[in-house]
């Protein structure tokens, strides 16, 4: 009884310390009983494809949160014990038994941990209504399908799981305990002010790596796989280098500036800077990619998120389309459509073309080497027709019949090459055709045909005559965006007239699946991204509080051990101004470093991520999610500074 109550008195005393510890695994708890909630909810309907997605998507997201909890709950545990070594040692010195102080320690992580279960789950309780309001908002469903509902399973897990991880390293600070001798529980947190070892060759070297991996990333070219796979690697392996050798280098550096280094307190705080610096340059170094990886993470998903509707008419530039003589499928789209007035046509268009062998020029030869092939023909006047109907300028004007024009929608997939003046090679005439003019679109529907060849009026007659022609019907409807109802009923109509056809096998299977409509990829591609913003935005911000909560234990760490020399500076007459100042420069220098070469990295990564993700703009989204990180970061900065600035003044 008398250590139950020696613990609760310890945990009262030290609350304050705990207090960010608290609370992060709070945040954590509430996440993952948030995540194990919506794995086994059935708020989407079974019938939704989606549905197949959800469960997985968060099986996998907590299965990731649970692996960095147990890290951060692990590391932060140890400093936990580092720091109160000397208390440790007073027990023992007071004839307490090392197994009675493992285990005043074992039944504070516990009540520690119980506690923030118990209030996670009450908090992921309260807000899931609200998680669940903003998840369906996300992926475009109705926000009336929330309701409060969390499984037994959902809570019996999360407190399965939490309490075994906190069990299991409340025996482990027992053992610890346990295993230290006396004499090293009074000087187990000390550490040797000595000059900070490192090489000027290594740190040369780790500079030229990172230079050099900098250099590769930004003139990255296609077919360099191995070459930037490289420069990726000396990125990392600079990084930890940077840390470890370079930035000590530079401070040392510094020392010779003698007009700063010798003014007021500044020798000392520059040596602290090296010292800590060097000492935990792991911890930074894997914090800074952290944050590189989590601001390229969050920014990536919410500049996915909000491109899906552009990127989606871009690819779709009609609402509904398909290719096919029969009259019938007109009126099965059209008939559906004018029951819906909110949904009523806007724009509709009829245009015919032909498939052709033909040699058409590959660009960059990524995928292989010109041959021959089907290309699709259409008329001068029928592309522009074409473009009115969707919506786009992009009209055509030829010279002459000797030249051609060319539409491909995954232009800026390629770099340094063009269609322009290449040739065009027609097998019905043997002939080659000079492409004049290129057009960057999708303008019948990506699942349909995604590269059209535009020839003049006359040239068109002589390559169509005795050729079968293809019908292209397209309608662009308002409020596409919001047409599920639309969009569902003249898929099953169109699908329904088709199977009342009597076709054989391959005739039927081609029309059934020839309906192509804008919806159906705008929904799947909301759903998804939707989907990854919501599960990368809460595991972005519990790893910004995990990061943060890690350098805050490191600074109040270093402050204990600290304060005995700003005591020293206090007693000798330094100014509390002076002082106030070095913490901040030493503090803000250990939270910054990390914070900026994780920015540099994940700025960098943007270079490599445009090239896959066509028109998808990457820039803002990425300011956006690195100034709302280091917004929150710095909260935390300030928040060490004050707590730093109490421990060394304290009596």
């Amino acid at each position: 009884m008398f250590l139950i109550k020696l613990s609760f008195k310890n945990i009262s005393r030290n609350a304050y310390n705990y207090i960010l510890y608290f609370f992060s695994i709070v945040f954590i708890v509430m996440v993952y009983l948030t995540f194990a909630s919506l794995q086994n909810t059935n708020i989407i309907p079974s019938n939704d494809e989606f549905y197949k997605v959800i469960q997985p998507a968060f099986f996998t997201a907590n299965s990731a949160l649970f692996f960095f909890s147990v890290l951060f709950l692990w590391y932060s545990n140890s400093f936990f014990i580092k720091r109160r070594t000397k208390e440790f040692a007073l027990y023992s010195v007071l004839g307490v038994k090392r197994n009675h102080i493992g285990l005043i320690v074992f039944i504070e992580n516990l009540c520690i941990g119980v506690l923030a279960l118990i209030f996670g789950i009450f908090l992921g309780s309260l807000f899931l209504k609200l998680f669940l309001m903003i998840l369906l908002k996300l992926i475009g469903f109705s926000t009336s399908l929330a309701r409060v509902y969390i499984s037994n399973i959902s809570i019996s897990n999360t407190i399965k799981n939490y309490f075994i991880i906190f069990f299991i390293i409340s025996i482990r600070n027992y053992i610890s305990i346990r295993k230290i001798k006396l004499i090293n529980l009074f000087r187990y947190d000390g550490y040797e002010n000595k000059r900070p070892r490192i090489s000027l060759l290594l740190s040369i070297i780790f500079a030229l790596l990172i230079s050099y991996g900098y250099y590769v990333v930004i003139k990255f070219k296609e077919n360099e796989d191995l070459r930037i796979f490289l420069a990726l690697l000396f990125i990392f392996i600079g990084t930890y280098g940077l840390f470890t050798h370079l930035l000590v280098s530079i401070i040392n550096i510094s020392k010779k500036l003698k007009f700063h280094y010798y003014k007021n307190i500044n020798l000392f705080g520059t040596s602290q800077i090296g010292y800590k610096i060097k000492k935990n340059a792991i911890t930074l170094a894997t914090i800074s990619m952290l944050i590189a990886g989590t601001i390229l993470a969050v920014g990536g998903a919410y500049s996915y998120y909000y491109s899906s509707t552009k990127e989606t008419k871009n690819t779709y530039p009609f609402t509904f389309a398909f290719v096919s003589w029969d009259k019938d499928l007109d009126k099965a789209v059209e008939g559906v459509i004018k029951k819906y007035s909110e949904n009523s046509i806007e724009s509709e268009v009829e245009v015919y073309f032909a498939r052709l062998d033909a040699i058409a020029p590959v660009l960059n030869d990524l995928a292989h080497s010109p041959s021959l092939d089907k290309i699709s023909v259409i008329s001068q006047s029928d592309f522009n027709k074409l473009c009115k109907g969707a919506r786009i300028n992009a009209e055509v004007s030829l010279p002459s019949d000797e030249e051609v024009a060319i539409t491909d929608g995954y232009y800026k997939r390629y770099k340094n090459d063009t269609y322009i003046n290449k040739n065009l090679y027609i097998k019905k005439l043997d002939k080659n055709f000079i492409i004049s003019e290129f057009r960057p679109y999708f303008l019948m529907n990506e699942s349909l045909i995604y590269r059209i060849v535009i020839v003049s009026d006359n040239l068109f007659k002589t390559l169509a005559k005795d050729e079968d022609l293809f019908r292209f019907r397209g309608y662009n409807i308002k409020n596409e965006t919001h047409s599920r109802e639309v969009t569902n009923e003249v898929v099953s109509n169109f699908r329904k007239v088709v199977e009342d056809k009597k076709l054989n096998e391959n005739s039927k299977g081609y029309l059934l699946n020839n309906i192509s409509s804008y919806y159906t990829t705008y929904k799947d591609h909301l759903q998804t991204s939707g989907l990854i913003i919501f599960i990368g935005v809460f595991l972005g911000f519990i790893l910004l509080i995990c990061t943060g909560s890690i350098i805050f234990f490191k600074q109040m760490s270093d402050a204990i051990e600290d304060k005995e020399s700003y005591d020293i500076l206090a007693k000798l007459g330094t100014p509390k101004n002076i002082i106030v100042k070095s913490i901040y420069k030493q503090v803000i220098f250990f939270f910054l470093s990390p914070l900026i070469v994780g920015i540099c990295h994940a700025l960098l990564a943007i270079n490599l991520i445009n090239l896959y993700l066509v028109n998808t703009n990457l820039i803002k989204p990425m300011i956006l999610s690195i100034l709302c990180y280091s917004l929150i970061y710095l909260v935390y900065c300030v928040i060490t500074v004050n707590s730093y600035y109490k421990i060394v003044t304290s009596k």
